[in-house]
């Protein structure tokens, strides 16, 4: 597990501007200002960077969407002069996150992951293991899409702090229709469930077979715990990894965040709240 310093959260393109000012940002994607504006708010919030040399702070960031308007367009250009040369960059997916590398001198690596809607949790789930590893001594774990940003500082897990992990698997949808992928299924829930142990799970689902097979083995191995089910907002991996965010202001218990999708991706996050200084 590791523990969490600091959160920041954008979702409006005033809370852009207010955190980045209106000048020097015009050639930037929506996403690559919302990711800045809330690393920002994370850093601000107690998520201390400097305590580490530039070349142990990484960065890890899951996006879906952020490309996708950008891209269109581009599909659309009747020539190459249509295309603005300040925009080229962000063909490349890595380019959204530049700015906050550069910002916070965020030199250890910086991965972009774009499973869908479970992108968010795969920088989790990178961000833990680079700590482990000692790839890194500190890290801003992220999600970004056109429509918001919610970025997390992360360092190596302290019991007083917040704690979050993330586990992400894939299963083809027609194996979870299966004995052998239902007991797969339910194998990873109860991993889960024993080092989680939570009070609470909340599921962001889209309502297909695979989602509703690992809402039914959480349920089994959860013990009478049932997920509170609740349909994905638009904006790719953005909605669990807010969820997420939410409960570290809000959460006072272990609580299990799942998402599901038809593609056949699935993830766990899990928040766990500090314990108290005796």
């Amino acid at each position: 597990m590791i523990a969490v310093t600091g959160a920041g959260e954008v979702h409006a393109p005033s809370d852009v501007s207010q955190e980045l000012g209106r000048r020097g940002y015009k050639y930037l994607l929506p996403a690559s200002r919302y990711l800045l504006a809330a690393t920002r708010r994370a850093v601000a919030g107690g998520g201390r960077l400097d305590h580490a040399p530039a070349e142990r702070r990484g960065v890890a960031v899951g996006s879906n969407t952020a490309v996708r308007e950008y891209f269109s367009q581009a599909m659309t250009a009747t020539g190459q002069e249509d295309l603005s040369p300040a925009m080229a960059p962000y063909f490349a997916i890595n380019a959204l996150a530049a700015r906050v590398t550069g910002e916070h001198e965020l030199k250890a690596f910086s991965l972009t992951c774009t499973s869908p809607h479970v992108a968010g949790f795969e920088a989790i789930e990178l961000g833990g293991r680079a700590l482990a590893a000692g790839r890194a001594d500190v890290m801003v774990v992220a999600a970004m899409e056109g429509t918001g940003a919610v970025a997390l500082v992360v360092e190596p897990g302290a019991a007083h702090l917040p704690r979050v992990l993330a586990r992400t698997a894939f299963a083809p949808p027609d194996l979870v229709a299966s004995d052998q992928g239902r007991r797969r299924l339910l194998a990873d829930a109860e991993a889960v469930i024993e080092r989680v142990r939570p009070t609470r799970v909340h599921a962001v689902v889209d309502g297909s077979p695979v989602a509703e097979a690992v809402i039914r083995a959480v349920a089994i191995a959860g013990d009478g715990v049932v997920p509170l089910v609740s349909e994905p907002a638009a904006g790719g991996c953005l909605g669990p990894m807010t969820l997420l965010s939410d409960l570290l202001r809000t959460a006072r218990e272990n609580t299990l965040v799942i998402t599901a999708t038809a593609e056949g991706h699935y993830a766990f996050g899990a928040f766990l709240p500090g314990v108290p200084a005796c």
